[in-house]
């Protein structure tokens, strides 16, 4: 880079010397502001000749401009140091503040036309310019991003735009006071940009860089440089939207149970809303209740509360930006069960039995005694007691269609106490040679209830022949024609094989009745034991079945089943293992039954404690379309 500089034109040689032009020229100013450079020059007369030759046709372009011009009719004697023409000349620099330019000058010396030029070319001082932005880091809102650039002068400032959208924000002027690469950190960009972008977690943001040339920062040096760069918004507390729920119990429960959240009897209903932040909208909403959620619209009941205590309901509203931001409510839920009937403890452990007009229990009395106690929930609240229950019976002869009506025994307004035992009931009505089933029933306020089946037999003989119904009866009156009659408590040992159908397989039920029938008998030699009682009677899942109070049961029913699949075996076909419910809880089951068709009983068993196991067996394949009927009896012992 060159302030100055100068070149001598061709010469004209006479006999006594030299005589051509020089150009010389030097930078008279620069323009920071202008991007320009001002130069001054000047071509005089220079050699060796001491005299003043005559010269003419003069002519000067600087920077491809023509700043002096003469004809060759203009004539003008030149001494050395002779100025022939001067002048100023502004030269526009390039946008990176570098230029250089070129000088032509000839003339006609001693002659009336051109016969002397000359020419040079130099590069100016370079002026500083506007910088440009090298980098723009990725950012999240609420936090300050870097942009780098480089100065060109030490006493530039600066000034940054950041804006997106209808957002914006220009810092004051900047003074890095280098011409080292300088990076900016000053300014935090605002959470509330984000109002920019309401559907989207991230945004593009511009930034522009402005150079000044004075220390005010009001004198801008070219044009501004501009970057974007990648703003995302933060799913923080400050961003995730607001959420609001209201809870409410849902129930068919009577009046009296209102705002109460009752176990096993109560939903929950949530109504949602809620509203996004910087522009963000909700979009959908959630609950969450004992590890169930449900998801549709902005209100939800739940299904009927599973737990008890303090449970905890979670509310979920997911913006447009897919930012979820939640709340958690908590409801009282009062513990429930179903009411019970229970065994008063005492006098045979019974719940109801013959008893005379005193109240005595006894094998030939005419009138009922019930002995129960309820086990219940009070569903209390607030030191309040919502929930009562009551005991209640009724009876029918055990041939009848139907019972009597209920009769309550013990109010569910009365609260001395759970247990009932009431003195002689019915007037003597019930027949020593009947027998009769009675239902003692605990009954809540919630509706639920409990039922326990009674069968109270007849007056206990050791033997009842009647010729007329060709009956006979063990420890009971006959109550049914063509029939062999035996007692509940009565033991039978059965020896050799038991045939019940002749179609079934003899092999296998004889094996069940043998193991049965050697309990039983291990049970009647055993006489220092008390006598069972029947603890439980009734109808379930297709069975009827009696429980004795020594563990063991009774129970009979008929089954349709239709095998999934069979297998030949050998020369036979061997069915699945298919599965019966029983209505209680057993350890072991004696399985014996017919049925109809070419098929038996091949394997038996239980599965758990809450089913038997069958398995099939036919010289013919088994249809997996067409039901079986299967009869079964089952002895065993319950839980």
């Amino acid at each position: 880079m060159a302030s100055s500089g100068s070149f001598n034109t061709s010469a004209y040689t006479f006999s006594s010397g030299t005589r051509y032009l020089t150009f010389s020229w030097e930078v008279s100013s620069q323009s920071i502001q202008d991007n320009t450079t001002t130069i001054s020059w000047k071509l005089f007369g220079a050699g060796t000749y001491k005299y003043n030759p005559v010269c003419s046709d003069f002519h000067v372009e600087i920077d491809g401009d023509v700043v002096y011009d003469k004809p060759s009719t203009y004539h003008l004697n030149v001494y050395p140091d002779d100025v022939v023409a001067s002048g100023k000349k502004v030269i526009t620099h390039n946008s990176d503040g570098k230029r250089s330019f070129k000088v032509y000058v000839e003339a006609g010396i001693y002659v009336h036309a051109a016969n002397c030029s000359g020419s040079g070319e130099w590069d100016l001082p370079t002026i500083a310019r506007a910088s440009t932005i090298s980098s723009a880091s990725d950012v999240t809102l609420g936090n300050k991003c870097s942009v780098k650039w480089e100065p060109k002068s030490t006493s530039f400032r600066y000034k940054l735009e950041f804006s997106m959208g209808n957002w914006s924000y220009k810092t004051d002027a900047i003074h890095p006071n280098t011409t080292s690469a300088y990076t900016y950190t000053g300014y935090p960009i605002p959470i509330e940009a984000a109002e920019q972008i309401p559907n989207a977690s991230t945004g593009t943001m511009t930034v522009k860089l402005y150079t000044y040339s004075d220390s005010d920062g009001t004198k801008q040096v070219g044009g501004a440089s501009t970057a974007s760069f990648t703003v995302t918004v933060p799913d923080s507390s400050d961003t995730k939207p607001i959420v609001s729920m209201t809870l409410a119990p849902v129930s068919s429960l009577a009046a009296a149970f209102d705002g109460l959240y009752i176990q096993g009897k109560t939903k929950v209903k949530a109504t949602m809303g809620g509203s996004g932040k910087y522009g963000a909208t909700i979009k959908t909403y959630s609950i969450k209740v004992e590890g169930a959620s449900y998801d549709s619209g902005d209100s939800y009941t739940s299904g009927y509360l599973a737990g008890y205590g303090n449970i905890d309901v979670y509310g979920y509203a997911k913006d447009s930006r897919g930012y979820t931001g939640s709340i958690t409510l908590t409801i009282p839920v009062i513990g429930y069960a179903n009411p019970k009937i229970l065994a008063v403890s005492g006098e045979n452990n019974v719940v109801a039995g013959r008893c005379d007009s005193d109240g005595n229990l006894i094998d030939s009395g005419t009138y009922l005694k019930v002995k129960a106690k309820r086990s219940y929930s009070s569903v209390a609240s607030g030191g309040k007691q919502y929930n009562f229950c009551k005991i209640q019976y009724r009876y029918k002869l055990a041939s009848a269609a139907s019972y009597s009506s209920w009769e309550t025994i013990l109010p569910g307004e009365s609260l001395s106490s759970d247990e009932i035992i009431t003195g002689a009931l019915l007037g003597g009505v019930l027949a020593v040679d009947s027998s009769y089933l009675v239902q003692v029933q605990s009954i809540d306020d919630v509706g639920e209830c409990s039922i326990t089946t009674i069968s109270v037999p007849t007056e206990k003989v050791y033997m009842h022949r009647d010729v007329r119904k060709r009956s006979l009866a063990f420890g009971k009156y006959i109550e049914e024609e063509n029939c062999i009659d035996i007692a509940e408590d009565i033991k039978v040992r059965i020896r050799g094989e038991f045939i019940t159908d002749s179609t079934a397989s003899l092999a296998s039920r004889a094996t069940n009745v043998a193991t049965f029938a050697a309990n039983a008998d291990e049970t009647a030699e055993n006489a220092d034991e008390p006598a069972a009682y029947v603890a439980e009677s009734g109808t379930s899942g297709g069975w009827t079945y009696k429980k004795w109070s020594d563990g063991t049961y009774v129970m009979f029913g008929t089954f349709s089943l239709t095998p999934a699949e069979s297998a030949k075996n050998e020369i036979l076909y061997l069915t699945n293992s298919m599965e019966i419910a029983v209505p209680f809880t057993i350890s072991s089951a004696y399985v014996a039954g017919s049925m109809a068709g070419h098929y038996w009983i091949a394997n038996c068993g239980i599965s758990g404690s809450s089913a038997i196991t069958l398995q099939l067996m036919s010289d013919k394949i088994f249809s997996t379309t067409d039901e079986i009927e299967v009869r079964l009896t089952v002895h065993g012992e319950w839980k």
